[in-house]
C-alpha cells in the first residue's frame, strides 16, 4: 500500500524548516567571511610591525602625486558624506571589528586590552615623561596609535581627566571611519600624507607653518584625529591642533576641533593652505 501523502500543513511545516536552515547557513557564511577579513587584516598589521622593511607605503592604485596639490579640491562636506556612506556600507557587510593585542614573545606577559575607552588609562610602552608638575602647554607630549587605541608618554595624572577619556572616545569614531575605507590602514607608512588622505585617496592640506607637524585641514574640519606615519619612531602618531587654537587641557581639545568646517572662519582662517 502506498504511503499516505503529506498534508498541506505538513508540506508548509517542512518548507519553513528548510527556509530556516537556509537562513542559518547564510548567516554562518557571512560570519565566516567577516572572521576571514579580520584575520587577514590582523595578519597584515602584525607582519608590517614585525618586518618594517616590508611595510607598504601606499597602494599603487592611489594617485597622490605632488602635482595634485595645485588642483582645486572638491567641496569637503560632499566628499565626507559620500565616504561616510561607503564606510557604513562596508561595516554593515563585514560586521564590527574586534581589536586584539599583537602576538608577544613567550618571554613577555600578554595583556588583554578592553574595548571601552574608560578601561584604557596607561600606555603599554613606557617612555621618558616630563615631571608630574609640568603643565600640558609647556611640553609637547606624543600620542600614537597602538593595538586599536591611542597611547601617550604624558604623565599618569593627565590620563585620568575627562578630556583624555573624551579623546579616546572620539578616536573610536575615527578608527571606525578609517576601517570602513581600508581595514589595513594601521600598516600604512606614507611619508607625506595623513592616514585619512591615503585611505580616502585625497591630497592632504597641511598648515602653512610646519606642514606635517599639526592636524591637517580636512581632519580638522571633520573633527577627526589626524594620524601620520613617523619615520623615526616607525609608528602612526596623532597630530595636535596648531598652538593658536589648541585647548589648554591635554586631551580632546589638543587634537579635535570643537566644531566642524571652521578652517576658514575667525582665528582659524589662514592657518591651513
Amino acid at each position: 500500500m502506498a504511503a499516505p501523502r503529506p498534508t498541506r500543513e505538513e508540506d508548509l511545516a517542512g518548507l519553513f524548516r528548510n527556509l530556516d536552515l537556509h537562513t542559518r547557513v547564510q548567516a554562518l557564511e557571512q560570519q565566516n567571511h567577516a572572521l576571514e577579513q579580520r584575520v587577514r587584516a590582523l595578519e597584515a598589521e602584525n607582519q608590517a610591525f614585525r618586518t618594517p622593511e616590508r611595510r607598504s607605503t601606499i597602494p599603487e592604485s592611489v594617485d597622490l602625486d605632488a602635482s595634485d596639490a595645485g588642483h582645486e579640491m572638491v567641496e569637503e562636506t560632499l566628499d565626507d558624506a559620500l565616504l561616510e556612506q561607503l564606510a557604513a556600507e562596508r561595516q554593515a557587510r563585514e560586521g564590527p571589528i574586534t581589536w586584539a593585542e599583537e602576538p608577544m614573545d613567550d618571554s613577555e606577559e600578554q595583556e588583554v586590552i578592553e574595548e571601552s575607552p574608560e578601561q584604557i588609562d596607561m600606555p603599554l610602552r613606557q617612555e621618558i615623561s616630563p615631571p608630574p608638575t609640568a603643565d600640558a602647554q609647556d611640553v609637547d607630549f606624543t600620542v600614537w596609535y597602538e593595538n586599536g587605541t591611542l597611547r601617550t608618554n604624558a604623565p599618569a595624572h593627565f590620563l585620568t581627566t575627562a578630556s583624555w577619556t573624551s579623546l579616546l572616545t572620539a578616536f573610536t569614531n575615527t578608527r571606525t571611519y578609517l576601517t570602513g575605507l581600508n581595514p589595513q590602514w594601521p600598516s600604512l607608512t606614507h611619508p607625506t600624507n595623513c592616514v585619512r588622505g591615503v585611505v580616502a585617496k585625497q591630497s592632504t592640506s597641511w598648515t602653512v607653518d610646519s606642514p606635517g607637524d599639526f592636524c591637517c585641514k580636512r581632519c580638522f574640519n571633520t573633527q577627526r584625529v589626524c594620524l601620520k606615519y613617523n619615520k623615526q619612531s616607525e609608528r602612526l602618531e596623532a597630530l595636535p591642533l596648531p598652538a593658536e587654537v589648541r585647548g589648554e587641557e591635554f586631551g580632546l581639545g589638543w587634537f579635535v576641533a570643537e566644531e566642524g568646517n571652521m578652517s576658514n572662519k575667525g582665528v582659524f582662517k589662514g592657518l591651513w593652505k
